[in-house]
């Protein structure tokens, strides 16, 4: 059974995409590669305007508390659609405990407005970092382009 799961969740799914991108002389494969190059070429372009969780970074987070976050970028020349925002929270920077995604809300005055809303459930020493990445919906997983931006 779970070689059955493991063929259905990964093997299956790597050969269909791997048939896809065969098709027509590899399109699909030289759309990504021209993607990862343009996004390559611009990622160190991004410019951080504003950051906004937590009213000081050393106020306590209360448990059973909502905060909303913000982000700001100046994207320049990529889409808003093509780039991910995420929260990261650990605990005392060791062991995961939480990630939580912003959503893209608006262009303002050229810039892409991110926000989340991020529901503290556990007492602990937290931390956490916002994070930026690249989205692409040919990409199969995050880990398939390298490109980070810890903010």
């Amino acid at each position: 059974r779970m070689i059955n799961d493991y063929t259905n969740q990964y093997y299956n799914k790597q050969y269909e995409r791997l048939k896809k991108i065969r098709e027509n002389d590899y399109a699909l494969a030289k759309q990504i590669s021209s993607w990862k190059k343009r996004i390559s070429r611009t990622w160190n372009d991004i410019e951080v305007i504003d950051v906004q969780l937590f009213e000081h970074n050393t106020d306590t987070v209360d448990t059973g508390t909502s905060y909303h976050g913000q982000v700001i970028l100046d994207l320049n020349e990529i889409s808003p659609s093509q780039v991910g925002v995420e929260l990261i929270v650990t605990e005392n920077m060791k062991e995961l405990v939480n990630t939580q995604k912003f959503n893209f809300v608006e262009s303002k005055e050229g810039k892409a407005v991110f926000e989340t809303e991020f529901l503290n459930d556990q007492p602990g020493t937290f931390n956490y970092g916002i994070r930026v990445y690249p989205v692409h919906e040919l990409l199969p997983h995050r880990q398939d382009f390298s490109l980070l931006r810890w903010i």
